[in-house]
């Protein structure tokens, strides 16, 4: 497994697989017919080039085109679903879409010496190289047993709450789960907590890591 491919498994590679997986999922949770989908991702581009002022990077590029695709599959939802019952159904397909991931993730940790160091070392990676400047890291602790990263800012959370639906940030905080619902402490010897996040109202989004064990070699 190379290093790129690793960096991926942790929290979902940002590309245009992963979209396309999305879109299938929810095409299919919403029993929608192909050429209603095809509008709803013909809009995602239109919102893209509405909201171009915010891709300022390549990451926010990205972050941007994600933003999009969940906001305009959620005016696709709302003339017949609840805003509750969209926010669900989106949230379900980002699930469903990242099945690879919590495999790939779960292989990689389990041929993995250090699971623990690696996950961690991937996660610095990320903060820079997948989020950039959009995002506000705070670490508020970095050793050998435990690193607690503390999101303060998120492009996703403030790009829905300035277009009026402060709700849809719970998407994608819903996609995280497709990598770290794959760690098993006793397995994997280590421990991932995140009791809230910006979307569902907290003061900061909580990615915190313990080793709760060496792994062995």
């Amino acid at each position: 497994m190379t290093e790129s491919d690793a960096t991926s498994l942790a929290a979902g590679e940002e590309s245009d697989d992963t979209l396309a997986g999305f879109w299938e999922a929810f095409a299919e949770l919403a029993g929608m017919s192909p050429a209603r989908s095809s509008d709803a991702r013909r809009g995602a581009v239109a919102l893209e080039l509405e909201h171009a002022a915010w891709s300022t990077d390549a990451p926010s590029g990205r972050n941007l085109r994600y933003g999009c695709a969940v906001l305009a599959a959620y005016q696709t939802l709302r003339p017949w679903l609840s805003s509750e019952a969209a926010v669900a159904l989106l949230q379900a397909a980002f699930l469903k879409s990242g099945a690879p991931v919590r495999e790939k993730t779960r292989a990689f940790l389990d041929r993995s010496a250090d699971p623990f160091g690696e996950l961690v070392a991937i996660s610095k990676r990320r903060e820079s190289e997948a989020f950039g400047s959009s995002f506000v890291f705070e670490r508020e602790r970095d050793d050998d047993e435990a690193y607690l990263l503390n999101i303060r800012r998120c492009f996703w959370n403030d790009f829905f709450a300035r277009a009026g639906v402060p709700e849809l940030t719970r998407v994608l905080c819903e996609f995280d789960r497709n990598w770290f619902e794959a760690i098993e402490p006793e397995r994997h010897g280590l421990r991932f907590e995140r009791t809230t996040t910006l979307g569902h109202g907290g003061t900061h989004c909580p990615f915190h890591f313990h080793r709760v064990r060496r792994a062995r070699l």
